[in-house]
């Protein structure tokens, strides 16, 4: 099409100089037959002959042909050049197209790099934060016994451990001392990062507060806990505006007369027996935990002789929260204590197998949604 545009353009000066030359030629030539006609008809008036009639005739026809060849010729100049100025603004609308193409084009290109630029920088950044928290659940597991450390203690002894995330804002603690096991565990208001640095502070205070300070009465162990936390992070003015929280049990185990010593805030346990499953309330329920104990709350250690086939369960509410089963709702402690039944006559590594099965039955294709931490002990 392009090239035939470009012949076109180089012939319309031929083909007009053409048109002036047959209209010249035409103007000429009636001139010349009008004369010519004029000198016929003096004559065939003057000699009054048939033949000059004729002749008359002849070219009155020929002039008549002209004419309408001319008028042919023009038109089809016209139309010739009306679809030459035609195909011409075509071609410049169709030029801008390409033209606002390609500038569409670039743009998109620009965009697109600018896009995989800022992708790449978000790649890098989640990688750090990545490394850094993967670093942090390293840090928090190395603060946590072993299980194998702990089992050699007791007659039975188990721990479902399954954060949310990467790092989790559920721990347990552990110390033995005479004769004498103190387990704890808590679950600081949350999950994942702000979670984890409430639980790498409480388990060092722990070891402050125990082993340092010696300090083994549960009740204590609290308030000296709530103590350390509430002036390391916060003061009096701002516990109002403190969003963070924890949630604590703490068993401290005699093995000379089986005899254990709860304390809990906002967190029961559950004693099971060939007789039945008792659940054991928390002397303090706070929005905060233990973040509003102080030396003016008076707390009183609730005492529990154990028999033989005894089981304490301790666990944060992670497990009886979890959304599942049939109806896609919370399991409760309805629930909870459901499963603690079916874990009778079960030793502790099945009971374990139990606990994590029944969760994850429970929870089938529902996302977990907090930290879920159970530990079964038997003397």
């Amino acid at each position: 099409m392009s090239s035939f545009l470009i012949m076109l353009q180089m012939c319309l000066p031929k083909i007009f100089a053409l048109q002036f030359s047959i209209l010249s030629w035409l103007s000429n030539t009636l001139h010349f037959h009008n004369s010519l006609s004029e000198t016929l008809f003096f004559k065939s008036y003057i000699y009054s002959k048939p033949e000059f009639i004729n002749e008359m005739t002849i070219i009155s026809y020929n002039q008549e042909l002209i004419f309408v060849i001319l008028i042919i010729v023009s038109i089809l100049i016209f139309i010739v050049y009306n679809r030459f100025s035609k195909i011409k603004g075509h071609k410049k609308v169709i030029q801008w197209q390409v033209d606002w193409a390609e500038e569409q084009w670039n743009f998109a290109h620009d965009q697109k790099e600018i896009t995989e630029f800022q992708k790449r920088i978000i790649e890098e950044k989640q990688t750090q934060i990545l490394d850094s928290i993967n670093y942090a659940k390293r840090i928090q597991q190395s603060l946590l016994i072993p299980e194998s450390d702990i089992k050699q203690f007791f007659n039975d002894f188990f721990i479902f451990y399954k954060p949310k995330d990467i790092v989790s804002g559920d721990f347990y603690w552990y110390k033995k001392t005479g004769y004498l096991s103190i387990v704890v565990i808590a679950d600081c208001t949350g999950h994942g990062v702000p979670g984890a640095f409430l639980t790498m502070i409480g388990s060092t205070l722990l070891n402050e507060i125990v082993n340092h300070n010696k300090i083994v009465e549960p009740q204590k162990i609290i308030q000296a806990l709530s103590k350390a936390i509430t002036s390391t992070l916060i003061t009096k003015q701002r516990i109002d505006s403190f969003d963070e929280g924890m949630d604590i049990s703490i068993c401290v185990i005699n093995h000379q007369n089986h005899v254990l010593d709860f304390v809990g805030v906002n967190q029961p346990i559950y004693i099971s027996d060939s007789a039945e499953i008792r659940k054991i309330e928390p002397q303090v329920n706070s929005i905060y935990g233990i973040f509003q104990i102080d030396d003016e709350v008076e707390i009183k250690p609730i005492s529990i002789k154990l028999k033989t086939d005894s089981y304490v369960y301790m666990s944060t509410d992670g497990y009886a929260d979890q959304i599942g089963g049939e109806n896609k709702k919370k399991m409760y402690s309805k629930g909870y204590e459901k499963m603690l039944l079916s874990l009778k006559n079960i030793g502790s590594q099945s009971q374990e197998k139990a606990v994590s099965a029944y969760f994850e039955n429970w929870k089938n294709s529902n996302i977990q949604i907090d930290d879920v931490l159970v530990v079964g002990i038997n003397v």
